[in-house]
């Protein structure tokens, strides 16, 4: 009896196992911190990968090749206190290509100097309900948007669902929580909230719209069909264009540009000439910060 109910235990685990969506590899620097124990900080980066990858965030299930790869990167950059620290946080996510072994980045985001309180083994709990502490808070919206990332990218607004309880976990955060990257309303150009209003801006389903063109109609065609795919990908580049036109500034839009700058050159070097002009004006117009990397393009 006792090996029938081992076997079960194992079975069920497995089955759990499959059941996560992320699969997440978790980097913690710090560098430049020299009085805290550094054990601290890989206690942190290993309850970072281990919330992610252990928490079941959607009712679908998934196998080992189809969970959503992702890389979270957390450089420390400041001691406030032995518990207390400010650090930039990158967040990075890859999608596979139909047909192919390509992997496109399909989110590219960083925040920094973003201050939280860690305490070596402090737990990690999912805040879409209840808030519990900032950390466990910021690390819950963007699972839930990196999920609706690439949800859209698969379906037209797919993410909808994930978008609307990231939402909720932005409501639940209280002021008293000291991190006004929260709050949109207060300044911060580039808050959570920014970022959640400019996804879910009805002014913007023109961008979801485009982006999930961009990954199914343009690059999972591309191994079949090159000039298909890339007249796909170019009318979704236009597309987002006008979003920008629209709305200057929209956070989701340089998230774009930052995810596909290189990949886009790279798509269209082969291009015809008029081809080349489209999508370099576009480019230059989504991110002219970025414009010397589009200049392959131009030439």
């Amino acid at each position: 009896m006792k090996k029938i109910l081992s076997l079960i235990c194992i079975v069920f685990s497995l089955l759990h196992s499959n059941a996560q969506e992320l699969k997440v590899n978790v980097s913690v620097k710090a560098q430049e911190i020299k009085t805290v124990d550094p054990r601290v900080f890989k206690t942190l980066e290993q309850a970072v990968e281990d919330f992610y990858n252990n928490t079941q965030w959607t009712q679908d299930e998934f196998e080992e090749e189809e969970k959503i790869e992702a890389d979270i990167q957390i450089t420390i950059t400041q001691e406030i206190s032995t518990t207390v620290f400010v650090a930039d946080f990158v967040f990075q996510t890859i999608r596979p290509v139909y047909g192919s072994n390509y992997l496109t980045q399909t989110f590219n985001h960083i925040e920094k100097g973003i201050q939280f309180e860690y305490q070596e083994l402090q737990p990690l709990q999912n805040n879409v309900q209840n808030y519990t502490d900032n950390l466990s808070s910021i690390f819950s919206f963007y699972a839930l948007v990196l999920i609706g990332m690439d949800y859209d990218s698969f379906s037209p607004q797919g993410g909808d669902d994930f978008f609307q309880q990231a939402r909720s976990v932005v409501s639940n955060v209280p002021t008293s929580s000291g991190d006004n990257s929260w709050d949109y309303k207060g300044g911060v150009r580039k808050s959570r909230a920014k970022l959640l209003s400019d996804i879910l801006n009805p002014s913007v389903v023109d961008f979801r719209q485009a982006f999930y063109e961009y990954h199914r109609l343009g690059l999972d065609v591309m191994g079949e069909d090159p000039e298909k795919g890339r007249a796909a990908i170019n009318s979704a580049v236009q597309k987002i264009k006008s979003v920008e036109r629209a709305i200057p500034n929209s956070m989701i839009v340089k998230i774009f540009a930052d995810s596909k700058m290189s990949e886009l050159v790279e798509i269209f070097k082969p291009a015809t000439p008029e081809e080349k002009k489209d999508i370099y004006d576009a480019l230059v117009k989504l991110d002219p910060a970025q414009a010397d990397d589009a200049a392959p393009l131009k030439r």
